[in-house]
């Protein structure tokens, strides 16, 4: 019987959540393609693009919408499950609330598992789909970018691809601060793990004040930026994925670059799992205990009310460790912890 009821619960679940995402998916595909057709300039964009460009999005916003469809697919189950009087004949059975509510919870984890698979791996296929076939929309935004490597100070005026990029000025200074070199490029290609510049010219500045002007038709240089490192540049922080962040951040450490939002956000992704889990089952106990009563539609503004709550203290936390000296994942443990009190003190209105 439990068995059964198991799978009943799962299929609905999965059903109503995958039906809500899509729902939300949509609105956010239509509200995107009206403000870019608003906003084009820019008479080469084509309609298959500003579709493309859309389609290429969705794992980004299945990210955004995960939270949110699964509360919707919670309630909206519960209330079908109310509305056909299936959940008296499931008491009536024998089986009680806090059982039903693991059985909807053991659902909730074959989601998050699926939610990690798309943050760790389906956005950077998405990414890399980007950057082959829409790279140059991507980087249109991206010219004259200057990047910090050790005590280098690197302008790319334009970046053709992320092993092929033109108008390099490489600034070097010593210790002190003072300039000593520079060197420019009209163009680079990586290869070999190293970057091959050509008609490079050198500024050198020594130490008695001369100054050295030389040409060069090629030059290998080693000590600049990889099309890796390019590549995390070029995308917001937002969809970098955990390992992407992870190597971002040691990046911007190695070169002494400002890191903390970058960390927040890897330790929010790192911990958003276990708060949803957390959020799930605070929900859970409400609606299975002091709300369990009332109609459906107290309920859902009740739950959205929540939401809304979660949402507002976990960005205080957020703005709390940007603003202070705090750790990075500080904000999330107090969240977590949080959230925990809360689940704690709903219990107490949960039925036995």
């Amino acid at each position: 019987m439990l068995f059964i009821l198991d799978r009943y619960i799962r299929s609905l679940i999965f059903k109503t959540t995958i039906v809500a995402l899509f729902i939300l998916l949509t609105i956010s595909g239509i509200i995107k393609f009206s403000e870019k057709i608003q906003s084009i300039d820019n008479s080469y964009i084509s309609i298959f693009y500003l579709i493309s460009t859309i389609l290429l999005s969705v794992p980004k916003d299945i990210e955004e919408f995960f939270n949110i469809s699964i509360l919707i697919g919670i309630l909206w189950s519960i209330g079908i499950l109310e509305k056909n009087r299936e959940l008296i004949i499931i008491e009536s059975s024998g089986i009680s609330r806090i059982k039903i509510c693991i059985l909807i919870i053991k659902t909730i984890i074959i989601f998050l598992f699926i939610y990690s698979i798309i943050l760790e791996w389906i956005i950077p296929i998405e990414k890399k789909i980007k950057s082959k076939y829409f790279f140059n929309f991507i980087s249109e935004n991206k010219k004259n970018l200057w990047i910090k490597i050790n005590n280098n100070f690197i302008l790319i005026k334009k970046i053709v691809d992320f092993d092929f990029i033109q108008g390099i000025y490489i600034y070097e200074f010593n210790k002190f601060n003072e300039i000593k070199y520079i060197k420019s490029s009209k163009y680079a290609i990586f290869k070999n793990k190293e970057w091959i510049m050509f008609d490079v010219k050198t500024i050198k500045f020594n130490n008695n004040k001369k100054i050295e002007i030389n040409s060069f038709d090629k030059q290998i240089y080693t000590n600049i930026i990889t099309p890796k490192e390019i590549n995390l540049i070029l995308f917001p922080t937002e969809e970098l994925s955990i390992s992407e962040l992870y190597f971002y951040i040691k990046f911007l450490k190695k070169n002494n670059l400002y890191y903390k939002k970058q960390y927040l956000v890897f330790w929010n992704k790192i911990f958003s799992p276990i708060s949803i889990l957390i959020i799930t089952i605070i929900i859970l106990q409400l609606l299975f205990g002091i709300l369990y009563s009332y109609d459906i539609k107290i309920k859902v503004v009740f739950v959205i009310s929540l939401g809304f709550i979660f949402y507002f203290i976990n960005n205080i936390f957020n703005s709390l460790i940007m603003i202070y000296d705090y750790p990075e994942y500080f904000g999330q443990i107090m969240n977590i912890l949080f959230l925990l009190i809360i689940s704690i003190l709903s219990k107490k209105f949960l039925y036995k």
